[in-house]
């Protein structure tokens, strides 16, 4: 599927019996990554490449949130989730969009469009059979529209969702870009997979500037890449996934 990349630039510093050390920016954030080279110098895989469902909230006529200012949560997540997934191509992770428009999954003669939608997604996800599913949303409190930052959530039974959802979150909160928050268990029909999932809330539309900027394509090239390198760390195997503690507790 086509997707719009974001402008990457990698070079090779090191390369010492078959193994090149490349820095490469994406959205303008370093990542540095480990290739492994056969006898001749070309690249070869030393780890199958991850393969990641990311499930773009909402779509259609389900709109999600709304901000005062009109901006849908549908419309962010599908922009967010885009750049996304580019970011992560770029770092050799195999991607599948559950949705690559702005419409859902549902039939429009379904009795229960919304349940249509998430039985569908749930699909796509099981024919992936993917190492990880993150969903992409958009928050809302509109009891208190100072209430702003990113948030994971993960399911109690979700295997190591938990792990990786803390692993994001500390990452996040490490940017100093949101008030630290924690990793939350979650109680979201998305994330009740056999695989491991994270829900990650992006930011709140109920919180006007907060709004304002989710809305802009600069901001969202910015988290895209900041998630993207959470994602790839949580992704590490040489890292234990086993009690990792929750940031901000």
């Amino acid at each position: 599927m086509m997707r719009t990349a974001v402008r990457t630039t990698a070079s090779v510093l090191v390369f010492f019996f078959g193994l090149a050390l490349i820095v490469a920016q994406a959205g303008g954030v370093a990542i540095t990554a480990a290739v492994v080279c056969d006898a001749t110098g070309k690249t070869v895989n030393a780890h199958p490449a991850p393969r990641i469902v990311i499930d773009p909230g909402h779509g259609g006529r389900d709109a999600g949130v709304s901000a005062k200012n009109g901006t849908r949560e549908s419309d962010i997540t599908l922009a967010i989730s885009r750049l996304l997934a580019s970011e992560l191509e770029i770092m050799g992770a195999e991607i599948i969009m559950t949705r690559d428009g702005e419409m859902a999954l549902y039939d429009e003669n379904a009795p229960n469009r919304k349940m249509d939608d998430m039985r569908k997604r749930h699909r796509v996800i099981e024919r992936a059979k993917p190492d990880l599913v993150v969903s992409i949303h958009m928050n809302s409190f509109p009891g208190d529209n100072s209430v702003n930052g990113l948030q994971c959530f993960y399911h109690e039974m979700g295997g190591n969702g938990r792990d990786i959802a803390r692993r994001i979150q500390t990452h996040i909160n490490k940017t100093g870009m949101f008030k630290t928050r924690p990793a939350m268990p979650g109680d979201y029909f998305i994330l009740e997979t056999a695989y491991p999932s994270v829900l990650i809330e992006c930011g709140f539309l109920s919180n006007p500037p907060e709004a304002e900027r989710l809305a802009t394509p600069e901001y969202q090239r910015t988290l895209a890449a900041q998630i993207a390198v959470a994602i790839w760390a949580s992704l590490e195997p040489d890292k234990n996934p086993a009690d990792v503690p929750n940031p901000a507790t």
